[in-house]
This record gives structure tokens, C-alpha cells and sequence, in this order.
């Protein structure tokens, strides 16, 4: 009797419990010491003075940890106060320098578990500055690690991008639901889109969240951003002769219908990604994927669909979704890979 009781009890609690946040020290509290008001002066300063977080580029986010005595500095130097705890990050969205003319600051971090394919997911975190303007921001998930030897904009395709007007450290939330596409790992935050003018513009960060749990509010109306591909037509069925990049007829019926839905949904985009298995010369199957990724761009543009609307990259063998020790593993790996966007 009294283990019945406790079973119940324990089924209860756990209805009741807090929904798992995926992302380790959401709000930059988990630091190594006392690192104040200080920017960081490398990215590996920023990755030593907070634990999880790393900066993907060759570049120095920064993370803060509010003085006592926020309120008698002066004002140039004086923190936003967090959204939730002490500490906050700080990034350059906006800049350009001699030596870098699209100069971007990024956060990353690997999440506590892996994301499941197309299981919908809600994310959430908070943004300020001391400037008034106009804020570019997105979120780019990937199946593995980000880390590229550049100072300048990632040429990653962020699955969210937003627009956000903030007046002087007004902060705001950036909400969004998602589905993945592929098993993703590791979430980047920034600025994802190439600007028409070079001036300085500084974001804080705060107070992150990716949980399976989707708000009551909007677990009803989800965006069209969370259409899927696979929705539209069979990307399975995007196939190619080994080692080439024509397509085959079972391709281009497919194709078909993603033509009739981007011909009907003006304000979606489409971005392909060329990946191939780890076979073979790594600076061949690395053309190939964009070889592939072009092949269907090509398609889709003489099918009347505008180039503006489309982006492709190629990977290579980087990004294996499976083992490339099987036969079965290296057939997955070899993938031409959709998403879509919205305006």
C-alpha cells in the first residue's frame, strides 16, 4: 500500500515538475571566477571565464558579471541589470574594421541532449542594448560543433532569423517554435544576415530556454516557419548516380512539388545542402555537394522560381548524420538536405 502511495505521489511531482531546459548555464551565472565588468580579449578569454559557452569564430564575445556598484559608474560603463541572476553576454552583431570588413561576434553552445527529428521544440531568450535601433538576430542549430578559422559573418543559414527595434536597454524576448531536420546538437546565436551599412552595433544576451514543452499561448499557432519539407515532397527521393550531379528522373517529379508549393508561397525560401559520405577524395566529394546543391538550384530557377529566394552550401563529408563505418551509414551521409524560411 504504502509503495502505491508513493508511486502516485511520484507521478505526480513529476507532472508538476519544471520542463528540462536543453541548454546548460542559460544565463551565464556558471562562471570560472569574479570576471566583472571587463570584455574579454580573446575567445578563449570568453570560453575560461564562462563554462558551456564558446565564441564559433575567431572572434571575442564577452560576458559580464554585474558590480555591486553598477549605478555609480559612469554611464557609458554601466551594465544593462540581467534578466535573471548577476551576468549577461555581450556581442558585436554589427562592425566592420580594417581586417575584417563584416566583422560578426557570435555565442554557441552543445546542448544537454540531442534534438529529435521532427519533434517540435519552443525557444526563447532575451536581447538589449544602450543603442536605440534596429537589431538583426537568428539561431543557427547544426548536427555538430561550430568552429571556423574567420572573423567575419558566418555563411550559415540560420533556421530563425528576426528583426528587432529596442529602445536604450529595453529588453525583449525572441521567441520561436521549431521542428528539426536533422539531429541537431548545437545551437549559435547572432547575426546572420549581411548588412547594408557598416556601423557598430552591440547586443546583450540573457536567459536562455529550448524545451520540448510548448507555451499553452501559442502551442495552437504555430508560424509557417514550422512547415515542413517533408510535408511538400520526399527529399529521400532526391537521388544522383554515384560520384555525379545530374538528376534523375525520380528527382525531378519530386521537384515538382516543391515548384508548385514555393510558386504559391511567395514569402518562403528555400536553402539546400549538399552532403556526401567520407569515400573517396575529400576535395572532390566536397565539390560534389556543391556540384548537387547548384544542380537543384539551377532546377528551381528554370522552373521560374527567383534565385533571391534560394541558397544553397555544400558540406562535403563534414557532417555525417550516421556512421561512415557501414555501408547503410554512408548511404544516409550521402544527402542533399531542404529547409525552409519565411519572411
Amino acid at each position: 500500500m504504502k509503495s502505491s502511495i508513493f508511486i502516485v505521489i511520484s507521478l505526480l511531482l513529476i507532472q508538476f515538475l519544471p520542463a528540462q531546459n536543453l541548454i546548460p548555464n542559460p544565463s551565464f551565472e556558471d562562471v570560472t571566477s569574479k570576471i566583472n565588468q571587463s570584455i574579454c580579449t580573446s575567445k578563449q578569454d570568453f570560453a575560461n571565464r564562462v563554462r558551456h559557452w564558446y565564441s564559433p569564430t575567431n572572434v571575442t564575445p564577452d560576458v559580464y558579471q554585474l558590480h555591486e556598484n553598477n549605478d555609480a559608474f559612469p554611464i557609458d560603463f554601466r551594465l544593462p541589470q540581467p534578466v535573471d541572476g548577476t551576468c549577461l553576454a555581450g556581442i558585436l552583431t554589427n562592425f566592420s574594421v580594417n581586417f575584417c570588413k563584416t566583422y560578426k561576434e557570435y555565442v554557441a553552445i552543445r546542448l544537454k541532449d540531442t534534438l529529435s527529428i521532427h519533434k517540435p521544440y519552443y525557444m526563447e531568450f532575451w536581447i538589449t542594448s544602450k543603442e536605440s535601433d534596429l537589431y538583426d538576430i537568428g539561431v543557427f542549430f547544426d548536427v555538430a560543433k561550430t568552429n571556423v578559422n574567420q572573423c567575419s559573418m558566418l555563411e550559415s543559414v540560420a533556421q530563425f532569423t528576426t528583426q528587432h527595434t529596442i529602445q536604450q536597454e529595453e529588453w525583449k524576448k525572441v521567441s520561436f517554435v521549431f521542428q528539426p531536420r536533422e539531429p541537431y546538437v548545437n545551437v549559435t546565436v547572432g547575426n546572420f544576415k549581411k548588412s547594408k551599412e557598416a556601423k557598430r552595433q552591440y547586443l546583450y544576451v540573457d536567459n536562455f530556454l529550448l524545451t520540448e514543452k510548448i507555451p499553452e499561448e501559442i502551442a495552437t499557432s504555430q508560424p509557417a516557419a514550422a512547415v515542413l519539407v517533408e510535408d511538400i515532397f520526399d527529399p529521400k527521393n532526391i537521388l544522383f548516380d554515384n560520384g555525379k550531379f545530374d538528376l534523375l528522373a525520380t528527382s525531378i517529379l519530386e521537384l515538382h512539388k516543391l515548384v508548385d508549393y514555393l510558386a504559391k508561397e511567395k514569402g518562403a525560401r528555400i536553402h539546400i545542402e549538399g552532403h556526401t559520405d567520407n569515400s573517396g577524395n575529400p576535395t572532390f566529394n566536397q565539390q560534389l555537394s556543391i556540384n548537387r546543391a547548384n544542380t537543384i538550384r539551377k532546377y528551381l530557377i528554370a522552373q521560374g522560381i527567383s534565385s533571391d529566394r534560394i541558397t544553397i552550401i555544400g558540406y562535403g563529408p563534414s557532417r555525417p548524420i550516421a556512421s561512415n563505418e557501414t555501408a547503410a551509414g554512408r548511404s544516409l551521409n550521402r544527402r542533399v538536405a531542404f529547409s525552409l524560411t519565411y519572411k
